[in-house]
């Protein structure tokens, strides 16, 4: 007869026999039915006693997986080995003491669990993801692969702690900046960092067996080039090109000031120099890399970019670091010093504009031009018999600056009192007059000049404003677009 210590012992391993984890991914489920069938039940769900019998690999490219959970039960895998997937995200995984490669390559997965407790992993690939960061690799001591090129990251603080590495690949992704690797610079035999946001780079003068070398498309100088291009195995390196230095910019500036326009290429190396370029067109040579351009004229306005060239190391020959555009623009006047004036249409249907402004005479003349829609007429400071309507207003200097006026100029189609005045005589030969109309008369004399001025209706007495009788001679009375002749004799 069975002890009750011995009944208790067999109903436990029967209780964990049963034990079972659901693969709920029908194609991971699929995947374990066909290559691991001793350790998943009918239902295709993984035994969890029988999970340490799958040691050998899991491999798998299939577009529609989406999740491997259970995996974290087979503690004996030796390789795993994921492509192609809408895998997002990995279950945690510790304690795999015989697996040598993990691969997650062209999935969805944007952050990993930590590797803790993978002794012999020799192998870590995880190209074409969407990683922000790498995961905590502590225990991979015997590490010599790190492929994880285009993903996203922007840290890689755990490859401090790599002492076995051989091959680094972290192209295409969003560093800025790269740690020295002072336990593995021996060792290493491939440090690859293009298309990146490096502006600097780790010194490589002691990695003595770096066979690959590639920091293309990145922010790098010539200054920061030199050390590599003076490595011995310099001709298998990959140091160009380099990005497009800074971001289009623009810089408005008024004539006559000042402007200093910088590449964005800081580069120190004795041997640059810098080629400035205006509307595509060769400028100048400089050797720092900023152009100092005084008294600003029309004519400076335009669009500005720089090719660095270094002659001092073969590598170099031919290679060139090239700027972002800059445009400058260039105005000469405001239009907050001129005062504009306009008059609505006048009996005869015609308005009127006048311009006063203090604008610097060193660019005079200054020409205007009225326009719109039907015509187009250049004046200097006053223009007459306008139609009515919207008008746009610019302003021409001397040196060729223009500029437009920030608001419509509208001749109004309102038009003024035009009915004629009627002069009725008060006492005939008395130079008296009873004058019929509205608004304001003006009396003129034969050269134009207002001698007097009343309103309407209203009486005129041959006096000029101050009461004085005006000498004999023809006179005008007008009113509006009205003129009525008057003789006046003594």
């Amino acid at each position: 007869m069975k002890s009750l210590t011995t009944i208790l012992f067999l109903s436990l391993c029967i209780a964990i026999q049963a034990q079972t984890f659901e693969l709920n991914d029908p194609v991971w489920r699929s995947y374990m039915v066909s290559n691991y069938p001793d350790e998943v039940d009918g239902n295709g769900n993984l035994i969890l006693a029988k999970a340490l019998d799958v040691d050998d690999k899991v491999e798998i490219t299939n577009n529609a997986l989406e999740n491997i959970d259970g995996i974290q039960f087979m503690h004996s895998l030796k390789r795993i080995d994921i492509r192609s997937s809408k895998l997002e995200e990995v279950p945690a995984l510790s304690d795999f003491p015989f697996i040598t490669s993990v691969r997650f390559i062209d999935n969805n997965i944007s952050s990993l669990p930590s590797l803790i407790d993978f002794p012999v992993l020799d192998n870590l690939i995880l190209r074409k993801n969407k990683l922000s960061e790498l995961p905590n690799l502590e225990g991979t001591i015997d590490l010599a692969t790190i492929d994880a090129s285009y993903n996203q990251l922007t840290t890689v603080s755990e490859l401090n702690k790599q002492e076995s590495l051989l091959l680094l690949n972290l192209n295409h992704n969003k560093l800025s900046s790269i740690p020295d690797l002072p336990l593995v610079e021996s060792n290493l035999q491939q440090l690859s960092i293009g298309n990146n946001l490096l502006s600097n780079i780790p010194d490589i003068s002691n990695y003595s067996n770096l066979a690959i070398f590639e920091v293309d498309s990145n922010y790098l100088t010539f200054e920061d080039l030199q050390i590599p291009a003076e490595h011995p195995n310099a001709n298998s390196f990959v140091l160009f090109p380099q990005n497009i230095f800074g971001n289009d910019t623009v810089i408005s500036k008024a004539i006559g000031e000042s402007v200093t326009i910088n590449c964005s290429i800081d580069d120190n190396h004795p041997s640059t120099s810098f080629d400035w370029y205006k509307d595509n067109i060769y400028l100048t040579t400089t050797t720092d890399p900023n152009l100092i351009i005084n008294d600003l004229s029309v004519a400076d306005a335009g669009v500005y970019s720089v090719t660095a060239t270094n002659t001092s190391n073969s590598l170099f020959i031919g290679k060139t670091l090239q700027s972002a555009n800059t445009t400058l623009t260039v105005t000469c006047v405001s239009f907050d010093d001129a005062s504009i004036t306009t008059t609505p249409l006048d009996c005869n249907k015609q308005g009127s504009l006048s311009i006063e402004h203090s604008f610097d005479v060193n660019y005079s003349p200054y020409e205007f031009t009225l326009a719109n829609s039907s015509t187009e007429i250049t004046f200097d400071k006053e223009i007459n018999n306008l139609t009515s309507g919207n008008y746009t207003l610019t302003v021409e200097n001397a040196d060729g600056c223009t500029q437009l006026f920030n608001k419509p100029i509208i001749i109004d189609d309102k038009k003024i009192d035009c009915e004629p005045i009627i002069i009725n005589p008060l006492i005939e030969g008395a130079n008296q007059y009873y004058v019929e109309g509205t608004g304001t008369a003006q009396v003129l004399n034969r050269r134009g000049i207002i001698v007097n001025e009343f309103s309407l209706p209203g009486y005129f007495y041959g006096t000029d404003n101050s009461g004085q009788v005006l000498s004999n001679g023809l006179y005008f009375i007008k009113s509006n677009s009205t003129t009525t002749q008057v003789y006046i004799s003594h």
